[in-house]
């Protein structure tokens, strides 16, 4: 599937459901076989790749990072959580599927909060799961995925891969990061303040998600801010390259 024009949010969505429901087809049965690594390497791969495509996010980005982005538990947990179902069987089935749930909404809080190296952007942006995942209003494509998970048209990441020579903003000189470009960069104070000014509030890396899970207008606008952002940023970004090789 490619990144632009693609398939909705919403059919990529479905498209992930497929995959998973078969993957995890008798899981109640065969779930001792996660305790092995390749079989478990095996199945993270298979969902990594299906979430890549989902949120139209750059190879580079980390595992934790594109399930949270994306809403989909970790494969792992599903598995267990699919054991822990059967087990409880003979119980009312709302009621188990409902603490299923929350036991493993629990268990993947807790790998993310541990989790020390890699996706500390998406993390500082989704800090607590719950709510984002839950969020009517959430979806993503190739630009928000980009903000959200740092890896994007951002001269410490385009260098990092070996694009560009230099890490620094070809607008203002400083170090061309996510959130420079997102928050202080003076190429943008026009979209920026356009969208501060509709919201009635000031946007920083710390409220920015909590506001776009307010309301559904409120995620569109700021979706926009990011979405006109970074296709400008991006296309100047290739054109100053073009100007350097001539």
């Amino acid at each position: 599937m490619p990144n632009v024009s693609g398939p909705t949010s919403v059919k990529r969505r479905a498209l992930n459901g497929v995959v998973e429901s078969t993957l995890l087809y008798g899981a109640p049965v065969w779930h001792n076989a996660m305790n092995v690594g390749k079989y478990q390497q095996t199945f993270e791969r298979v969902q990594r790749k299906m979430l890549l495509r989902f949120t139209s996010a750059y190879r580079t980005a980390s595992t934790m990072a594109i399930q949270v982005i994306a809403g989909v538990i970790p494969i792992e947990i599903q598995v267990e959580e699919k054991r822990y179902l059967y087990s409880k069987e003979h119980r009312q089935q709302t009621t188990i599927k409902k603490e299923a749930r929350e036991r493993s909404l629990d268990i993947w809080q807790q790998n993310w909060q541990a989790e020390s190296a890699k996706g500390q952007w998406t993390k500082r942006l989704i800090g607590d799961i719950r709510p984002w995942i839950k969020s009517k209003y959430r979806r993503t494509d190739y630009y928000t995925t980009q903000f959200l998970t740092a890896h994007g048209s951002f001269r410490t990441y385009t260098r990092k891969i070996g694009k560009t020579e230099d890490r620094n903003c070809i607008y203002c000189n400083e170090k061309d990061t996510v959130e420079h470009t997102m928050f202080y960069c003076i190429r943008w104070n026009n979209e920026r303040l356009r969208t501060q000014n509709e919201l009635g509030i000031i946007l920083t890396p710390e409220n920015i998600t909590e506001e776009m899970l307010s309301s559904q207008g409120k995620w569109r606008t700021i979706e926009k801010m990011i979405r006109d952002v970074m296709q400008k940023k991006e296309e100047e970004e290739r054109q100053a390259q073009n100007w350097k090789n001539e």
